[in-house]
């Protein structure tokens, strides 16, 4: 690791992330408003809103981590990217730079695409809601991974061996998101369990997890009420 830095905590980590998304959100809105003024109301569609998100997001990684600089909320929490790989010494590799800005533009839409069409290459049919399930129980499992170690936000990033330095510093009193992790952990562990019972045949089994998946899954703290309260513990800066 490089003299005078230290890794980056899950809080520096997290208020990037969490800002990257502002500066992006704030960016497409203001072009969508642009456009919208300069085209016909005929010209535009899910599909152009669809797009717009796509370049706009490109555009954002393509002028700053892609040009060797930080993102816009890398800068506010005053962190940089490393390859892991080499502890910290060297920065990422371009190709894992440009693999990270494909997928921040359709990643998303990426993964859901393949999901449902690897299935289908094997004559099997996958609901939409059961895809949208598996994609999320993901999710929320490397979600809470993150949580416990403070390491990699971002399943591309983990996969790259992208994480965060910043400069040390006298000791700051940051958030910890261990218990946060445990929670979450509880959650997945909890989802799975009841999804496999769902699958054991017999009527029987079946109904009993029906009626019994509500009731548990509602003492388990969902992922989105433990995000909702991140705001409030992330006021450190």
């Amino acid at each position: 690791m490089l003299d005078g830095y230290v890794w980056a905590s899950g809080a520096d980590i997290l208020r990037s992330a969490q800002k990257d998304r502002e500066y992006v959100s704030e960016l497409r809105k203001q072009i969508e408003e642009a456009l919208k003024s300069c085209l016909p109301p005929r010209m535009w569609s899910n599909t152009t809103s669809v797009m717009l998100e796509v370049a706009t997001s490109m555009y954002y990684y393509l002028v700053t981590s892609m040009a060797g600089k930080q993102t816009l909320g890398e800068e506010y929490c005053d962190v940089f990217e490393v390859d892991s790989a080499s502890n910290g010494r060297y920065a990422p590799p371009l190709l894992s730079s440009a693999s990270l800005m494909i997928f921040h533009a359709v990643g998303k839409l990426a993964v859901k695409t393949a999901l449902k069409a690897l299935p289908r290459s094997y004559g099997l049919s996958v609901r939409d809601d059961a895809l949208s399930a598996l994609i999320s129980w993901i999710q929320r499992a490397h979600l809470a991974l993150f949580y416990l170690t403070g390491k990699y936000y971002e399943i591309p990033k983990r996969l790259a061996g992208i994480r965060y330095l910043r400069i040390a510093a006298a000791k700051r009193l940051l958030p910890r998101y261990q218990l946060l992790g445990v929670l979450l952990s509880v959650q997945v562990v909890l989802s799975a369990m009841l999804q496999l019972w769902s699958m054991v045949p017999g009527s029987d089994h079946r109904r009993t997890s029906k009626s019994s998946q509500k009731p548990i899954l509602e003492r388990v703290p969902s992922a989105e009420v433990m995000l909702a309260r991140k705001d409030l513990a992330l006021q450190y800066a």
